[in-house]
């Protein structure tokens, strides 16, 4: 998801054995070389993993279903990331017109419990990419991006929680967190689909090529 990434996986499988790791951010692809005699690929997959990655090895017959699985489990997240969004700032809209030019306490309350109940789902599904970035970072003891995104989207939710719950009347900030989700989730969506449409025009030319050679 960002360079911490890219470098603390080839850390990682370094650590793990590995003789050279280089990580590829563009395709998200990983060339390393390691001893068989000494380390087995079942042991490199566990160590992405442990921290926090799935690995898989390349197979360029099946990256193209990959690829594709991959856009359409981001475009529905965007899709309920986008229909939140914008139900909530419709709401918002609301609030912020009530306080300017006054809104009963009762709308009040209504329109921020509504926020809240499309708010928890979005940051739920939606934003799950980026909560379980942060917990496997956290699981190794790393602070990743998604970490910070995760601690902000949290610390936004909980404060809004506590303020709908015990304090009726304080601003409450759902849009806030729905449309950080949504606008992040544009530049992954958009990056997975640069990748694949990329990754299809190699991919085709390396599916010609052996994957296995016997060197005498």
């Amino acid at each position: 998801h960002c360079a911490g990434c890219v470098r603390t996986i080839e850390q990682g499988l370094q650590a793990a054995g590995a003789l050279e790791a280089q990580v590829n951010f563009g395709n998200h692809r990983a060339a390393v070389r390691w001893d068989d005699r000494t380390l087995h690929l079942s042991d490199l997959l566990a160590t992405l993993q442990r921290l926090g990655y799935d690995g898989r090895p390349y197979d360029p017959a099946t990256q193209e279903t990959v690829h594709r699985r991959e856009v359409r489990a981001m475009m529905l997240r965007l899709g309920v990331a986008a229909f939140g969004a914008g139900n909530v700032m419709l709401f918002s809209v609301g609030l912020y017109a009530g306080h300017f030019y006054g809104i009963e306490l009762d709308f009040a309350r209504l329109f921020r419990w509504l926020s809240a109940l499309l708010c928890l789902p979005v940051v739920a599904y939606s934003g799950w990419p980026f909560l379980h970035g942060a917990w496997a970072g956290l699981r190794s003891l790393r602070f990743t991006m998604d970490s910070l995104i995760s601690l902000g989207l949290l610390i936004t939710v909980g404060y809004s929680l506590v303020a709908l719950l015990a304090f009726p009347g304080a601003e409450t900030y759902f849009d806030s967190a729905v449309m950080i989700v949504f606008f992040l989730l544009i530049g992954r969506a958009l990056e997975a689909l640069a990748r694949s449409r990329a990754g299809n025009v190699t991919e085709g030319l390396m599916g010609l090529q052996a994957r296995v050679a016997t060197r005498l």
